[in-house]
């Protein structure tokens, strides 16, 4: 349904929090390689074990991919399955093609070398399918000689492949090197032996690359050796010339103290290599100045800035060069600068520590640095990305998608509402989003690159939501902004509002010394200097004054360019710093990236506002070894990193700030709910069968009276005041109080409430896996699946005439107390009364054979969840997770935390009797228990005090199932239309049956009028009635009949089940009038009512059940129409379904508030239906 007026408005709610994802992180035990495809994203080439045999070793590449949960998808790529992978090289021109060099375990202790063909990788993942038929052998390698490693040159030119080197491991134990030809042309010899430079006694390092001797260009390599007198020698030793049979030298000035080397190939020079060489200090020769012996480095880092680098790399781009280093400890520097310039390098300033191998790059379509990189501590791969504008780091570890493991990690999450004028959700909405930089973020469930430039389309989902979580290591976020057409001015979504509001709230309230976490520990370490404790606060109060001077978009203030100078004439040194005139402006990114890798280090610094225009910034100024470097905050998340860092100063981490400024989860209150409901649902299934059996000649009476009492309960109805849903909806709005007002917003938008709809939408559920069960219970399903189906047909006319009428009043929104009563009155509705009871009669004869197996081989069985189990796992220690017990974790996070904000306290404490049993629900206590059987004459209800209690936590329970059950069977209509079938469609019939159980479970009558409870009871039954055919449904879903019994074939069963919606969808509107109009008789009567009651409550419950059943009808008429009317038909039913839970969310929340009040005498309970 478009929505194409600018009458949409949106609701932001962000948090810090952990989030969780179903994945695997990605190790790596071998080097790294890197590339990018025509679409500008990053693709990692390593070695690992393959998925085929874990114990061989094969050559593998990781790229983007939209489609799979973790964004990344692996790819294996090793010409042969059958041999292990020794050793591979990765080489990508300017134009965008690659070549791979792969060596393989040739089986008799040497090697076979192939290569590929140029390769073009495109964003669908080609050419990487198909790559397995067309490598080449590279024929005459030594034999019994294993490649030790493999170097690939330049690839400079289409038509010439580059050369690669083999490095080979001799008989005798020493290294050999072989020229190996990469051309996939020919396949004769293509190994010639690799000559050292004369007099070469250690050699240091080698590289493929191009230099220029008496104005020819030549290939070959540079090596960095010592000569047999110890002298550190540079030498180029070219190929066989072919047309003199010999080879060329050229050989400069090996700057002091080098070890490694790298060649880049200067583009403007005609592909010739410039050189890079580590050592004590970092230094460069141009392609221009390789000329002769005399020929010297020029300088990029001094050793007293960068000393000990034992590997050097350079990339490049069309714009900017960087160099990466790794010093002896292990230190990864980095700087730029621009291509061809000479001078102008960046501040070398450190990046990562602990590194063991990494793969840096310069992205040629973004113009800017990315690195892979892993750690000597642990050996997972972390890719970090740099934003072209603002040179902000960003950084995430690989993970790929599966279904046994799970991980958590810290993260803003942001959850987006959209809405119409009335406040109903704009489902399926496509809105455009983009971010302030360049971001990886998990938009509805699927990783995307957001940036400034490109706005990304997305769909809202089943509740009008679009949910952003962005992976962090600190506070610092981008700012996300939305459009739409519906929108009247563009969105603007910022992470860290939440965040910033809670700091400044601190900060004014005590000092840092005193802050604690809510387990009472102190946020700020024991022993922590008091100095910088209070220099630290002091920062942060100064940032956090300041943020009103940056754009709140999250774009750059701008800033005049004379304004940091002019600061540094007036005032030159600082007590701490002392002179900084020579201060070094560097790019923020670059120096907020250096202080977070260094964790654990204390450094000096100095915070100093300036004036840039109107606006006051400030300018950031730190010592970093021997220099000093400053950059001027011009960004929200520049701003938040430098609260991370400044925390990071007192070993406050991450994982601090979260449980002080962020959201928690809090896991024993909520893992107490789920034990509590899922106890609760167990316990009222039994207690159905318990009170059906042997109940059919009360239930027989009580249908009688009513259909005796039906033309004058219709009557009263038609005498009362007329009440509209659109009525009560905009009434119950507008005098919403702020506590119900903000127990619906946080249902809808609060990122910790919705992360049970998100990971039904999102999360991969549908992926779930169980095994088939044992089929004892056949027959007893095949008889009430026939009692139903007869039922169903004797009234199939009556039902399709009411469910015709009730679409009717829908489409013409004219859905009221009179309309409805209008068209349930004579002898259709009595039909439909008699039916129910048919139906609830029938239920009787086969109640505890269905019950028992719809509990242990529905409920119960044994699932793998993606994210759900491993974290109940990770939160519990149990191995196993049932299907019931995920739905009654999922509906116990929104219950318990919305819960704690109307109350402070966790709901299931109020059904202990003491502290000590707070972890057990008192089965005892349950309305159910209250009488033996179905007394539906008695005059009292013989209920326990704590039914309130009960109505309150059974009712939340129930709302939520019943929003979750709307959401399964929008996935069930999706796949009957799609027409899929398999394991898929098994689960969703799973989740619909539990979810249904969970229904019954929370919504037994707790009214204190026997009269009201009796007519709730019997809708309770009818309610009960489609719980056992879901679960029957789900139940043959996992073990299909065998033989010719068709009467239980899926389709049949499908067909029954969503006739028997129409049952239930029109007979609760009929008890639903009923309840109504003894409700309002009630109040009219001189006798006292519960305070449960009263005529705003009563009228919002009738409204929310108008809705309700009015949707089940629906739902049904959906079941029998072909696509596109069906999508039509059951999103009408769906936006009824959101429709009636906001009106009992209110209900709810003013009743959990009432009983909060310590002066309450009688409690209220919660009517749900």
């Amino acid at each position: 349904m478009s929505q194409t007026t600018q009458t949409g408005s949106a609701t932001v709610s962000s948090s810090l929090m952990y989030n969780y994802l179903a994945a695997t992180s990605v190790d790596a035990a071998y080097p790294l390689a890197s590339a990018e495809d025509t679409g500008g994203s990053p693709l990692l080439f390593s070695v690992g074990a393959s998925s085929a045999n874990t114990a061989r070793k094969t050559l593998w590449v990781m790229l983007r991919d939209t489609t799979v949960t973790t964004g990344w998808r692996q790819v294996e790529l090793s010409p042969d399955a059958n041999h292990d992978v020794q050793g591979y090289a990765v080489v990508q021109a300017p134009s965008g093609q690659v070549i791979i060099a792969v060596a393989m375990d040739d089986g008799a202790g040497g090697s076979r070398v192939f290569v590929s063909p140029a390769l073009t990788p495109t964003p669908d993942g080609g050419p990487w399918s198909t790559l397995n038929t067309a490598w080449v052998q590279r024929n005459g390698a030594p034999a019994g000689m294993p490649v030790q490693r493999l170097l690939l040159g330049d690839f400079v030119s289409a038509s010439e492949a580059p050369l690669l080197v083999a490095e080979v491991k001799n008989t005798n134990g020493s290294t050999g090197r072989y020229f190996v030809d990469a051309s996939t042309s020919t396949t004769n010899s293509a190994w010639v032996n690799w000559a050292p430079p004369k007099d070469m006694q250690t050699l240091h390092d080698v590289v493929v690359a191009r230099a220029s001797i008496t104005g020819i260009s030549y290939r070959g390599t540079w090596s960095l050796f010592d000569d047999n007198t110890g002298k550190r020698c540079l030498t180029f030793t070219s190929l066989l010339d072919p047309s003199t049979n010999t080879t060329h030298s050229l050989s400069v000035t090996a700057p002091s103290g080098g070890r490694c080397l790298w060649a880049l190939e200067d583009r403007q020079n005609q592909g010739l290599s410039a050189l890079y060489v580590g050592g004590d200090g970092l230094s460069w020769f141009p392609s221009t100045g390789l000329k002769n012996a005399k020929s010297t480095a020029l300088a990029i880092a001094s050793s007293a800035v960068l000393s000990g680098v034992t590997s050097v790399l350079a990339q490049q781009d069309s714009q900017r060069v960087s160099v990466w280093a790794v010093d002896g400890s292990q230190r990864l520097f980095s700087l730029n600068n621009t291509v061809g310039a000479t001078e102008g390098w960046s501040a070398p300033l450190q990046q990562r520590e602990h590194v063991a191998r990494l793969a840096p790059r310069r992205n040629q379509k973004r113009s800017t640095g990315e690195l892979f990189v892993t750690s000597t501590d642990n050996s997972l791969i972390t890719y970090l990305w740099q934003d072209p504008d603002t040179t902000a780091w960003q950084n995430t570890d690989m993970v790929l998608p599966t279904l046994a493991n799970g991980q958590e990690f810290p993260s803003y999450t942001t959850v987006v509402r959209f809405t119409d004028a009335q406040g109903a959700a704009l489902v399926g909405q496509p809105v455009q989003v983009n971010a302030s930089e360049w971001s990886r973020v998990m938009v509805n469930g699927y990783w995307t690159d957001l940036d400034t430039s490109t706005r990304v389309e997305v769909k809202t989902d089943a509740s009008g939501t679009v949910t952003l979580i962005n992976k962090v290591s600190d506070v610092g976020t981008p700012v996300f902004r939305f459009s739409a057409p519906f929108l009247e001015q563009d969105v603007t979504a910022d992470p860290s509002a939440e965040l910033r509001a809670n700091l400044a709230a601190k900060l004014k309230g005590q000092d840092l010394s005193q802050w604690t976490k809510p387990d009472g520990t102190p946020v700020v370490p024991p022993g922590a200097d008091p100095d910088m404790v209070a220099q630290v606060q002091a920062s942060l109060q100064q940032l956090m004054d300041n943020m009103d001077s940056l754009p709140a978009d999250g774009t750059s203030a701008p800033l005049e360019p004379a304004a940091p100078t002019a600061m540094a004439k007036t005032q030159t040194s600082f007590a701490v710093l002392g002179n900084v005139t020579n201060a070094i402006e560097t790019a923020a990114g670059d120096v907020l990236q250096a202080l977070k890798s260094a964790a654990g280090a204390v450094y000096e610094y100095v915070i100093q506002p300036i004036l840039s225009g109107t606006k006051t910034l400030l300018q950031f100024f730190v010592k970093i070894g021997e220099q000093v470097v400053t950059f001027v905050v011009r960004t929200i998340k520049e701003a938040l990193q430098l609260i991370s860092w400044l925390f990071q100063q007192l070993a406050v981490l991450i994982e601090d700030i979260i449980a002080f400024l962020g959201f928690l989860f809090a896991w024993d209150d909520i893992l107490d709910t789920q034990r509590a409901l899922e106890a609760m649902t167990k316990d009222a299934l039994l207690a159905l069968a318990g009170k059906l059996k042997g109940s059919e000649a009360t239930i027989t009476s009580f249908f009688d009276s009513l259909i005796g009492q039906f033309d004058s309960l219709c009557d009263s109805a038609l005498g009362m005041q007329d009440v509209s849903t659109q009525q009560v909806t905009a009434q119950t709005q507008a005098s919403a109080t702020p506590e119900q007002q903000s127990a619906l917003d946080c249902l809808n938008t609060s990122p910790g409430a919705t992360f049970s709809t998100y990971q039904m939408s999102h999360g991969g559920i549908g992926q779930s896996t169980s095994d088939a069960p044992d089929n004892p219970v056949m027959e007893a399903i095949s008889d009430f699946v026939q009692t139903v189906e007869d039922i169903l047909s004797d009234v199939a006319v009556s039902v399709k005439e009411l469910l015709q009428g009730i679409q009717t009043l829908t489409q013409q929104g004219n859905l009221s107390l009179h309309a409805l009563v209008k068209l349930i009155a004579g002898e259709a509705g009595k039909a439909l009364l008699s039916a129910m009871r048919d139906l609830v009669l029938g239920l009787c004869e086969v109640v505890e054979d269905l019950t028992q197996a719809i509990i242990q081989d529905v409920l119960l069985r044994p699932f793998n969840i993606p994210v759900i189990s491993w974290l109940y796992k990770k939160l519990t220690g149990e191995e196993q997770l049932t299907m019931l017990g995920a739905l009654s974790l999922l509906t116990a996070i929104p219950l318990t935390i919305v819960y704690k904000l109307l109350t402070g306290e966790a709901p299931v404490a109020s059904l202990a009797e003491a502290p000590s049993q707070r972890n057990t629900l008192q089965l005892a206590r349950m309305p159910w228990r209250a009488q033996p059987t179905l007394e539906l004459a008695a005059k009292t209800t013989g209920l326990d005090p704590k039914r309130c209690a009960y109505s309150i936590l059974g009712g939340g329970a129930a709302e939520i199932s019943s929003f979750l059950y709307s959401l399964f069977l929008e996935a069930s209509a999706i796949l009957s239309v799609a027409k899929i079938e398999g394991p898929l469609v098994k689960v969703v019939n799973t989740l619909q049956a539990v979810t249904t159980a969970t229904g019954v479970a929370g919504t037994f009558p707790t009214d204190d009028s026997p009269i009201q409870w009796a007519v709730d009871l019997i809708l309770w039954s009818v309610s009960a009635v489609e719980a056992m055919t879901s679960g029957c449904v789900a139940y043959l879903g996992w073990r299909p009949p065998s033989g010719a019994n068709t009467k239980l074939a899926a389709e049949v069963l499908e067909k029954v089940d969503a006739g028997l919606l129409g049952v239930i969808g029109v007979g609760g509107l009929i008890l639903s009038v009923a309840s109504y109009v003894l409700e309002m008789l009630a109040l009219a009567g001189d006798d006292p009512v519960a305070p449960s009651h009263g005529f705003m409550t009563d009228t919002e419950k009738l409204g929310a059940n108008l809705l309700r059943y009015s949707g089940t009808s629906l739902e049904c008429l959906g079941g029998f129409t072909p696509s596109p009317g069906k999508e039509e038909i059951l999103f009408t039913a769906f936006m009824f379904e959101v429709g009636a839970v906001a009106l009992d969310v209110a209900r709810w929340s003013g009743a959990v508030v009432y009983n909060r009040d310590e002066d309450t005498t009688d409690e209220k309970c919660f009517h749900p239906r």
